[in-house]
């Protein structure tokens, strides 16, 4: 009975020394973001993550950011494409892979057409149709962060271009309260002046200073900056509502 029990250890031993070892787990797939692929003729693609517009019957549609660098080059050709893919998702390891992946068209700006067509051929030549897996956490957040922007109100923005005033002479821009008001210079015939503007009691503050009288100056300049600043009794051109006559009562108060 002894020699039989042993025959047996001994038999159970060698089978489970020649059983061999179970195979090492798959490596987790890989699903981070930018993807890189290196296509026969040393064009370098990167694929950055999509930004999903649209997922559903396992059908997802997107965009993604996409740079280009042909063999020789050093500087990367940056474009912008659109996705379509089919989705297979497995809920237990967070895992989607896209199948049957299309690029139905893309856009580099700063290319040529003939180029952009080049680089678009290249991309949907070398990316993989198949097997691209994605994290699908990472697809649920991206998908309700577009659907949560779309849904956002859009503030309707006035956009016109301004007025450009270019002149080939010297030339100052005068600040006026209003449309204005010309009067006609008796010393210099067909000149006229405009008289409402802040701009001629700064003259006059020039003129004084020209002529040595800085001090006097100094009180009329300081009068109309105090003005200003306090804003209760501005022109139109400075953001208030006064006439000028009232602006020129405020400064000469404060004198």
């Amino acid at each position: 009975m002894r020699s039989l029990l042993a025959v047996l250890t001994i038999a159970a031993a060698a089978a489970w020394a020649q059983t061999p070892p179970p195979p090492p787990p798959a490596p987790a797939p890989d699903v981070a973001w930018p993807r890189e692929r290196k296509t026969d003729d040393g064009t370098t693609i990167t694929v950055y993550q999509p930004q999903l517009e649209r997922w559903a019957d396992n059908n997802l549609s997107g965009r993604a950011a996409v740079s280009v660098v042909r063999a020789g080059e050093k500087e990367p050709h940056f474009g912008v494409i659109e996705l379509a893919a089919h989705t297979e998702i497995d809920k237990n390891s967070d895992l989607v892979t896209l199948s049957q992946v299309r690029i139905p068209k893309g856009s580099f700006p700063g290319s040529s057409p003939q180029d952009s067509e080049k680089y678009l051929a290249t991309l949907r030549a070398a990316l993989p149709k198949t097997g691209w897996p994605v994290s699908e956490q990472a697809l649920v957040t991206n998908l309700a962060i577009a659907q949560a922007q779309s849904k956002q109100k859009t503030v309707q923005v006035k956009n016109d271009p301004p007025q450009i005033l270019f002149r080939t002479a010297p030339t100052l821009l005068v600040m006026l309260s209003g449309e204005p008001a010309l009067r006609d210079m008796k010393e210099v015939p067909g000149l006229k002046r405009v008289i409402n503007t802040s701009a001629l009691i700064l003259a006059a503050c020039m003129l004084l200073e020209h002529i040595g009288d800085d001090s006097r100056a100094a009180r009329i300049r300081e009068a109309l900056e105090t003005t200003i600043r306090e804003g209760k009794t501005v022109t139109r051109d400075l953001g208030g509502s006064a006439s000028t006559d009232q602006f020129t009562e405020a400064v000469i108060a404060r004198l």
